[in-house]
């Protein structure tokens, strides 16, 4: 595969990831973003331990949007 169709096929299952935490009053008091990519049709999805793990930490649940 040349690097331009590489290219256009990850940019098509490139996703973007938000996280946001709120306090018991409904206040934001965090939030993060970060990239990933699909890996596979049932949603697995890779992206840096780091991009999720306060959210994973704290019950969070993420959000993730199609590019």
């Amino acid at each position: 595969m040349d690097s331009g169709k590489l290219y256009q096929t990850a940019l098509q299952q490139t996703v973007h990831i938000f996280w946001k935490e709120y306090d018991t009053e409904g206040d934001l008091t965090d939030s993060s973003s970060a990239s990933g990519i699909i890996l596979s049709q049932d949603g697995y999805i890779l992206t840096n331990a780091h991009c999720v793990s306060s959210a994973l930490a704290h019950g969070d649940k993420m959000q993730v949007e199609m590019s």
